[in-house]
């Protein structure tokens, strides 16, 4: 409450004034020197109060408008006391004319005007307290010399006001004028009782410097009526100042304390808001990266983001073609899921797209860009459409509602739902590039899978474990086929590299190795054709190891060929041994390698087991698998089928590596089955 709007308080100072202003006219009457007297002390006794006041307080005060106007009070005061001892109708300097009190009138009002200029200047920053006293002192002392020594223009003369003085006092209430304007401008940064006490302060001194301006001689009633308000402006001033100060210490030391503390309880509000939408989008990003679900991804964003954003209901709408799907809701009918419309009940997501940033509708039901039957429809007052975009291209649209008309989207919210949107248009795009790469894997993978279990004169066991999660396949391949003659050709190998752009080079590599060997006799010669074909359409360095065999079914005689691929294991009722051959040059890398082949007499029941190097480099921490462990293995698995043999390498490789493979892993195991007559 202001300190006037009490009716005690008021009542009293309407009393205060009356009284003052009947004492002055009755000092008037009796003796003018005596009124001016007690106008002038009166001045300067608010002067020199406030200057007290601010100057021993000047450490605490946060306030540095009034600590600048209540520092300059002091000089201020002291060109006020020169022009009260100087008047004529004092009688202090015998023969001194009306001229010296009017310049020292002058200079006062001056350095007044001007300080009150200035002091907005330091609303927002501190003021070096020294370096402003030693101004003030430097131009009042400087002002006070002027007039002694002559140098200050002449105020008074016998024809009454000379040009100067009133020209003077017209800038001097010009610049009262711009002092008032500048306080305006930060009245934000004042307590609204003090704003109101300087305000009307500076306008009455205005007024009073008019009144100054009119009149001829000292004793006029243009002088009374300018001292009288002259009187009241500094009565405001004091108590803006002196009174404040000492009865209201907090409003006036401390204003800007309570404003920082309002300010840091705003600042907090606002940190818990930013990290309960920082929080909420950790929540939703691991959501996200824990499926590849597509669907459940956005059940579970339009959900978790219209709950953390306070939105009565929200969509997410897809672009397919030239229409839009509503692919999830969220508070909106079942019904709307899986709807199809086109851009003009879509107006909002279309200017949302072609913006490429969030839309935010405060009004929908009037709004050019919202279609008023669907706003009405559900009850939408305000919305949020918000473009899920990769790149250049806009896949779809999410959009928040509000329900109330006082109920509108927070600054937060909308930076919030601007990153939730990257993330999940990050999301969809992954999760179809993996719907791409899982069916160009399937496609890849069918024929691996499709291999038969027995061939004639052999029975066949294979397995695969990729090190891609979203490729089953990598760049290691199998085959096996059965030609015109009977023989039986088969093949492990692996293509440099790792996930679909390996499984694609092994799709080519086991489809050359297949062409070729329905037309060469031999491995060698299937890998010699095989190589100067790949050399040719591999690129960067690529290349690939692989073990052919060919079968005679007929009497076990088995042919071997290597290009630079792991020692296949023979095995019998006796145990597994490591078949040493001949590695060659890796296929691809020279257009002209020649390939050498070993041959080996398979007896009935015999197996040869082929397999990619994953197997041995499958790894848990620093160790590694082996071939150590391999051999071992093979040794309590070499009396069982080619199933068993390859399903238990497969299990001691899982548990091993904790089913997480740093290489693809190729198995096939083959055993000669010779026909009976």
């Amino acid at each position: 409450m202001s300190t006037f709007d009490h009716p005690r308080i008021r009542l009293r100072t309407i009393a205060v004034i009356a009284a003052t202003l009947l004492l002055l006219v009755g000092a008037r009457i009796y003796n003018y020197a005596l009124f001016h007297t007690i106008a002038e002390m009166f001045a300067v006794t608010v002067a020199v109060s406030a200057f007290m006041v601010m100057w021993n307080t000047r450490r605490y005060i946060e306030d540095n408008y009034l600590l600048i106007i209540g520092i300059s009070f002091a000089f201020i005061a002291c060109l006020d006391v020169m022009h009260l001892l100087t008047f004529k109708g004092m009688g202090l300097f015998p023969g001194l004319s009306a001229d010296p009190p009017t310049q020292f009138w002058i200079a006062g009002r001056a350095l007044q005007a001007g300080v009150f200029l200035i002091a907005p200047s330091f609303v927002h920053r501190r003021p070096r307290i020294r370096t402003w006293f030693i101004w003030l002192s430097v131009v009042t002392a400087a002002l006070g010399a002027s007039i002694v020594v002559g140098v200050f223009p002449s105020c008074l003369g016998p024809d009454g006001l000379t040009p100067f003085k009133i020209l003077a006092e017209i800038v001097i209430i010009i610049v009262l004028i711009g002092a008032y304007t500048r306080l305006r401008l930060h009245r934000e940064r004042f307590d609204p009782e003090t704003l109101r006490l300087v305000s009307l302060a500076i306008i009455i001194t205005a007024i009073s410097e008019v009144t100054f301006t009119l009149y001829r001689d000292p004793f006029a009633l243009m002088n009374f009526i300018g001292h009288f308000l002259r009187i009241l402006a500094f009565f405001l001033l004091y108590r803006a100042t002196v009174v404040k100060a000492l009865t209201e210490p907090y409003a006036v030391l401390f204003r800007q304390l309570a404003q920082s503390a309002d300010a840091l309880t705003q600042s907090e509000r606002q940190l818990r808001r930013a990290k309960g939408f920082s929080d909420a989008m950790t929540v939703i990003d691991n959501q996200i990266n824990s499926t590849l679900d597509l669907d459940e991804i956005m059940r579970r964003v339009i959900v978790e983001s219209a709950r953390t954003m306070g939105a009565d209901s929200a969509s997410i709408s897809l672009r397919e073609g030239s229409s839009w799907v509503i692919a999830h809701t969220y508070r909106l009918p079942e019904s709307l899921t899986g709807a199809r419309f086109g851009d003009d009940l879509g107006r909002h997501l279309v200017a949302a797209a072609s913006a490429g940033t969030p839309l935010l509708i405060d009004d929908a039901l009037h709004s050019a860009v919202v279609n008023p039957e669907f706003a009405s429809a559900y009850g939408i007052r305000s919305l949020l459409s918000v473009p899920l975009s990769h790149t250049t291209d806009v896949i779809g649209i999410m959009t928040f509602h509000k329900h109330r008309d006082d109920d509108h989207f927070a600054p937060e919210a909308i930076e919030f739902a601007g990153r939730l949107a990257n993330s999940l248009a990050l999301a969809i795009k992954n999760v179809r590039l993996y719907s791409a790469q899982r069916a160009l894997a399937d496609t890849l993978q069918r024929p691996m899978l499709a291999l038969p279990k027995t061939l004639q004169g052999a029975r066949l066991a294979h397995a695969y474990r990729s090190a891609d999660e979203i490729a089953l396949i990598g760049g290691d391949f199998y085959d096996a086929l059965q030609l015109e003659s009977g023989h039986v050709v088969f093949f492990v190998g692996d293509v440099s590299g790792k996930g679909i752009e390996a499984a694609t080079a092994s799709s080519m590599v086991r489809t050359t190795l297949r062409a070729f060997a329905y037309h060469e006799e031999g491995p060698a010669a299937v890998l010699s054709e095989a190589n100067r074909a790949l050399h040719n359409m591999f690129t960067d360095e690529k290349y690939a190891t692989v073990t052919v065999g060919i079968l005679d079914p007929a009497t076990g005689e088995l042919k071997l060929s290597s290009a630079g691929h792991p020692d296949p294991y023979l095995c019998s009722p006796r145990g597994c041994i490591r078949h040493i051959a001949e590695r060659d040059v890796p296929l691809g890398l020279f257009a002209d390698t020649r390939f050498s082949q070993s041959r080996i007499i398979l007896a009935a029941d015999q197996t040869i087991l082929l397999y990619s190097d994953g197997l041995l480099d499958a790894r848990r921490g620093k160790e590694f698998f082996g071939e150590s462990r391999v051999s071992a293995l093979l040794e309590d698995l070499a009396t069982e089928d080619p199933d068993a043999i390859v399903n238990g390498l497969i299990e001691a490789t899982e548990r091993f590596a904790g089913s997480q493979f740093t290489d693809d892993i190729a198995l096939m195991a083959l055993r000669f089955v010779p026909e009976t007559p």
